[in-house]
Parts: C-alpha cells; sequence; structure tokens
C-alpha cells in the first residue's frame, strides 16, 4: 500500500489547507465582530462624543463603564463616567441631571484613585487629583450654563 500525499502532515480535508488560511478564517469573524480593546474603544469613543456624535455613544460608554468598574480599573471608569456625562450634558436639557449625577460618580472614584497605592505609574495620584478637579470644572460649568 502507497502513502497518501498530505502537504502538511495532517489527515482528512485540512491536510491541504495552510495553517495561515486556518488563522485567518479563526480571525477575520472576531475582527469582523469589531471586538476589540476596551481603552482603545473609550479613546474612539471620546472622539465621538467630541465630534457630536453623543447619541450612539451612551450604550457604548455604558457598556465600557461596566467592563472598567468589573475590572477595577478606577482612571478608565472615571473617564468613562466624564464623557457619560458630557454625552448626557450634550443630549438637552432633561438629560442634565443624569449629566450631574455622572459628574459627581466621576469626582469620587478620581478621588478613590488619588489614593496611595492604588493606580500605579509616574504622578499617577497628582494626575488623578487634577482629572478630580477637572471634572469639578466641568459641573460649575455646567450649572453656570442653566444659570444655577
Amino acid at each position: 500500500m502507497g502513502r497518501k500525499y498530505s502537504a502538511n502532515g495532517r489527515n482528512g480535508l485540512v491536510r491541504f489547507v495552510p495553517m495561515s488560511l486556518v488563522v485567518w478564517a479563526v480571525l477575520l469573524p472576531l475582527m469582523v465582530l469589531g471586538i476589540e480593546d476596551p481603552q482603545q474603544q473609550l479613546k474612539r469613543t471620546i472622539r465621538d462624543v467630541e465630534r457630536g456624535d453623543s447619541a450612539t455613544a451612551l450604550p457604548v460608554l455604558e457598556n465600557l463603564l461596566q467592563q472598567f468598574r468589573t475590572a477595577g480599573d478606577l482612571p478608565h471608569e472615571g473617564e468613562t463616567l466624564v464623557t457619560l456625562a458630557d454625552a448626557y450634558a450634550r443630549q438637552g436639557e432633561i438629560f442634565v441631571p443624569m449629566a450631574v449625577a455622572r459628574y459627581g460618580e466621576a469626582v469620587t472614584v478620581f478621588q478613590k484613585a488619588a489614593t496611595p497605592g492604588t493606580t500605579r505609574g509616574l504622578n499617577a495620584e497628582a494626575a488623578m487629583r487634577f482629572k478630580a478637579q477637572v471634572t469639578l470644572a466641568k459641573l460649575g460649568d455646567l450649572h453656570l450654563k442653566l444659570g444655577k
């Protein structure tokens, strides 16, 4: 009996399929579905809100907020809360209470992240305190715009 030809040493239908095609067949659906790093998705969504596309960004931001809370990532949780508050503030006067609540949550998260030992990095504690102050300024600006 002769030996059957196999280009890659495998049996069955996959014996003639190059491994690179198998890898692409697995990775392509993941890329099409838009599975990406939450931090990159947050950066992209912040740009969307800044461009004025806040209505479509709201559900994405709520989802990211849950992911960062689950991971215990305080700096990114705070950034998400600030962006959510910005998006709610741009939706109109009816959403202002939600924006105020999100700004308040963000200040609390940034203050918690500013405690020693919770955030790693060069000057991370000072950066978190600064972000808390900027968030308070945004909250004050929102109240000023409303005439309160």
